[in-house]
């Protein structure tokens, strides 16, 4: 399924377990997207390697650099940034050594996102700077997921050029909306002059089958009434002649992403119609 994770993680690492029960006392109360981070600890670089294969969601590292040795913060910079290839991830580097490492060549040579000397370090600092790389990286996460995504829409309309009848591409079509919208119910309508009857094709949850039949009928019967429905969204196709639409059982204000994807999905499903109507031709 097409789903981005909002991550929260955060790992401290620092080879004084005194950091961690400090970093835990200041950020106790920090709250992102309504919900508490999630504060982990590793002794060393090397645990922060395992952890971070093992979490690659992470959202934020306080990191140390005096460790199990003199550069081993700025050694894990490259290795995140460089092998593992992670640029959304926000590294904040603390030290309580600063000529270790001064803090422009670390920001020019090691992309970090931030530089926090412990000795000049409050309780406020600390958790507006752990604030600011949260939403940081969320912004960063919805940036490549929405690329994600609308690569996906682009290799789906691809696979539809291979499909033959007007059936099974109008079936991809609802099934990539559900994908996307991750709503109980995606219903696809097409009208054109040149079918005798329309296509009606949903998706939804198989194992709730009848359920989906009774909720299919409801929004027929209200759509037939007013052409809207408060429960759901109608996203319509841009047509020179008939009608057509998606309608996804879900409020869209209440998912960016799907808000700004699936009309993009209906303009694609406006020029797949032209290619149904010369099936029928």
């Amino acid at each position: 399924m097409l789903r981005q994770n909002l991550s929260r993680q955060v790992l401290v690492v620092d080879d004084e377990p005194d950091i961690f029960t400090l970093t835990r006392l200041a950020l106790k109360d920090l709250r992102f997207a309504g919900e508490p981070v999630e504060l982990s600890f590793a002794a060393s670089a090397e645990e922060a390697k395992t952890f971070l294969t093992e979490h690659p969601q992470t959202a934020v590292i306080l990191l140390d650099v005096v460790m199990e040795s003199e550069t081993a913060g700025l050694d894990l910079c490259r290795w995140i940034r460089q092998q593992q290839g992670d640029q959304r991830v926000r590294i904040l580097m603390r030290t309580g050594q600063p000529g270790v490492a001064p803090e422009r060549r670390v920001i020019d040579d090691y992309e970090i996102d931030g530089y926090l000397a412990k000795a000049e370090m409050t309780k406020m600092r600390l958790y507006t700077a752990v604030k600011t790389a949260l939403k940081t990286y969320s912004e960063l996460s919805h940036a490549y997921f929405l690329e994600q995504v609308l690569t996906f829409i682009h290799r789906v309309v691809l696979e539809m050029e291979r499909l033959e009848t007007p059936s099974e591409i109008l079936q991809r079509m609802v099934e990539t909306a559900l994908l996307i919208s991750h709503a109980p119910l995606v219903l696809f309508y097409l009208q054109l002059p040149e079918l005798e009857t329309p296509y009606l094709l949903y998706s939804g949850d198989a194992e709730q089958e009848a359920d989906l039949n009774a909720r299919i009928e409801t929004v027929m019967a209200q759509l037939d009434r007013a052409k809207a429905n408060p429960t759901g969204t109608l996203v319509p196709l841009t047509l020179p002649a008939g009608e057509g639409w998606f309608y996804i059982d879900l409020e869209l204000h209440k998912d960016p992403l799907a808000k700004k994807v699936l009309p993009i999905l209906a303009a694609h499903a406006s020029h797949v119609a032209d290619r149904i109507k010369n099936l029928h031709l």
